[in-house]
C-alpha cells in the first residue's frame, strides 16, 4: 500500500490510508486488551504478533495520509510500545493507551 512514486496521494487515497490507519489502531487496541487479559504465554505471543503487525500498518498508512509531521508521534508510539513489552506495568500501559488515543485523534 506504500506510495512508491513519492507523489502525494490523491484525496481518495488519503481517505483510504486514514481508514486503514484507524483500523490498525483499533486492532492494536483490541489486541492490547486481550494481551493484558491472557495468562497463557503462547496466546500472549500471538497477541504481541498481531500488535507488531498492526503497528507496522499504522506506521505505513500514517506516513501516507498524515505526512512527515507524524514521524515524531510514530516514534513515541513505537518507543512506548517497546517499553510496555519489556515491562507491562500499569504506568507503561497507561502511557501506551494515551499514545494510541492521541494518534487516533490526529488521524
Amino acid at each position: 500500500m506504500t506510495n512508491v512514486d513519492n507523489d502525494p496521494p490523491s484525496p481518495q487515497m488519503r481517505e483510504v490510508y486514514k481508514q486503514e490507519c484507524v483500523r490498525g489502531v483499533e486492532l492494536f487496541q483490541k489486541s492490547l486488551q486481550e494481551y493484558q487479559k491472557s495468562q497463557i504465554p503462547a496466546q500472549k505471543e500471538e497477541y504481541k504478533d498481531v500488535m507488531d503487525k498492526a503497528l507496522h500498518i499504522i506506521q505505513e498508512t500514517a506516513a501516507q495520509c498524515l505526512g512527515p509531521e507524524m514521524q515524531k508521534e510514530e516514534g513515541t508510539l513505537q518507543q512506548d510500545y517497546d517499553k510496555f513489552i519489556a515491562n507491562p506495568s500499569p504506568q507503561n500501559l497507561k502511557t501506551l493507551n494515551n499514545d494510541l488515543e492521541h494518534f487516533k485523534r490526529k488521524i
